[in-house]
């Protein structure tokens, strides 16, 4: 955690998050230019096609996938071999996308262990998302592009482009139901802008629908109790909130790389070792848990590591928000023996479970209240389940097991009433150690103006009021199969049309 992230925290849950401190999972979000591009694991994942088209089906026309993959090719510039001449990639765009140049070994055994484990090597963002490869990542030669490098380094010499600084918009200005302007506060002054056409909101899904509520946008009851004068009541502002759960599936150690060379020196010096990737997160795969979701997978593996060393855990311990307990018993066996540390992790895709975002206060500098509401759905944690069982079968692979891997027979605290590894182990495994993916999406919902958690219409078009628009993850109706940035960038890209063919009328 650091002065670029706004540290936010959920609510506590009674049946979530039991193996983390205060039953509360950390939920960072970036606090800069570029957000929180410049926080994540720059991996590049578009969804599956049928996540756009069930946009459309309920009732958001051309957001189908056919209709925006031009949007996510727009910004490309595809660096992966092979994939420069697909019809799925294109190059030229400003925003690099690549596969990190660093693969050791135990890497290879892993996406070796996935294909033996019944999966396919494939592009995740081609014509089939199931299967494994190596991660597309928004890097060029291991140095990050965050969103503020790859689109605003270019064009910050315009003349329409005024860039504050270390400034907090504090909420939409609106003359009766029309947005005119933004009020903000910088260096302690409180100031304001007027807008000639349009006001964008792209603050993220859960400062969105705060800005929104602390501009009188929002349920009418709420406003109320915190006396914010209401523009216009609008019940989906802060619903319908859903993330990515992710949880600690199976943990298996091998032995310790024979590096003596300082990493930081080694990176610096020709950008290779340990600091030039993001590490296991190099990889990433689809899977289909059940038969009925073969074509549509319904859980994505990532994987963690390597933990080599104390530091490591602690660090990788306080990002997870693990308890101390937790904590030991995962992790410190391991490093005893000398050995390094990875986890699989299996996470839900298509959650059931809703949440929700509250004002705590009318003051804009306090946090809101994110309410994740995890696993209020048993059908959420089954599927997660199913996915730990598919990690389990993949680390007792022949690839992994020629590399020394050794399965973590530590019981997780809280779960060893239940036979160690069996499904009702990894349920309740699932409540201990799940946590976000970072991932947060659809508090400002899309939909028709029948949808009663409707936010924006299909122009993302704030509904109920003139002059105003949303564009990031919160207008997600469902949330996409996969890592939410590239999907970020495609609605981005997809609005610029929209905004300009909307000016053009007028």
């Amino acid at each position: 955690m650091t002065d670029a992230d706004w540290q936010y925290k959920t609510e506590p849950q009674t049946n979530a998050f039991q193996g983390l401190e205060g039953n509360r999972c950390l939920w960072p979000r970036g606090k800069a230019l570029g957000g929180s591009t410049v926080l994540n694991a720059m991996i590049y994942v578009r969804g599956h096609k049928n996540d756009y088209d069930n946009w459309v089906a309920k009732g958001n026309p051309d957001w189908d996938y056919a209709s925006v993959l031009p949007y996510f090719k727009r910004s490309e510039d595809i660096k992966v071999a092979g994939l420069q001449n697909s019809m799925y990639h294109a190059s030229g765009g400003p925003l690099p996308v690549s596969n990190f140049e660093e693969w050791p070994p135990i890497f290879q055994a892993m996406l070796q262990s996935a294909v033996q484990t019944g999966s396919r090597l494939t592009d995740v963002n081609g014509a089939q998302q199931a299967g494994f490869n190596k991660a597309q990542v928004t890097a060029s030669h291991s140095v990050r592009f965050n969103a503020a490098k790859a689109f605003l380094k270019g064009a910050k010499a315009r003349e329409n482009i005024h860039v504050f600084k270390h400034a907090q918009a504090t909420k939409v200005i609106f003359e009766g139901a029309r947005a005119v302007g933004v009020e903000f506060v910088k260096n302690g002054q409180v100031r304001t802008l007027r807008a000639r056409q349009e006001v964008i909101l792209s603050a993220g899904a859960i400062n969105s629908p705060q800005l929104l509520m602390l501009s009188g946008v929002g349920p009418v009851d709420h406003l109320n109790d915190l006396n914010i004068s209401v523009v216009h009541n609008l019940p989906g502002v802060g619903r319908n909130l859903q993330d990515h759960s992710r949880f600690m599936g199976a943990t298996f150690s091998v032995p310790k790389e024979n590096n003596s060379v300082d990493p930081v020196f080694q990176y610096f010096q020709s950008r290779s070792g340990r600091l030039s990737t993001t590490g296991a997160l190099s990889l990433t795969g689809f899977i289909s848990t059940i038969f009925k979701s073969r074509n549509y997978p319904d859980v994505q593996m990532h994987f963690e590591g390597p933990f080599s060393d104390a530091r490591n855990v602690d660090v990788g311990s306080k990002i997870y928000g693990l308890t101390q307990e937790s904590k030991e018993t995962l992790f410190r066996p391991l490093l005893k023996e000398n050995r390094d540390v990875y986890i699989m992790e299996p996470i839900l895709l298509r959650p059931k479970s809703r949440g929700w975002i509250q004002l705590q206060s009318s003051n804009p500098t306090v946090a809101p209240k994110i309410f994740a509401n995890f696993f209020e759905h048993e059908e959420d944690v089954e599927t997660l389940a199913r996915g730990a069982m598919w990690s389990l079968a993949m680390s007792q692979a022949k690839p992994l097991i020629a590399q020394g891997a050794r399965l973590n027979t530590a019981k997780l605290p809280g779960c060893s009433q239940f036979p160690f590894l069996s499904f009702t182990y990894w349920k309740c495994a699932v409540r201990h150690t799940a946590a976000t993916t970072y991932h947060p999406a659809g508090t400002c919902k899309m939909g028709p103006a029948e949808d009663a958690l409707a936010v924006v219409d299909a122009e993302l078009r704030v509904h109920g009021v003139k002059g105003l628009r949303v564009v990031d993850a919160s207008i997600m109706p469902d949330i996409v199969s996969g890592n939410t940035m590239a999907p970020v960038y495609m609605i981005a890209e997809k609005a610029v049309d929209l905004i300009l063919n909307s000016n053009t009328k007028n």
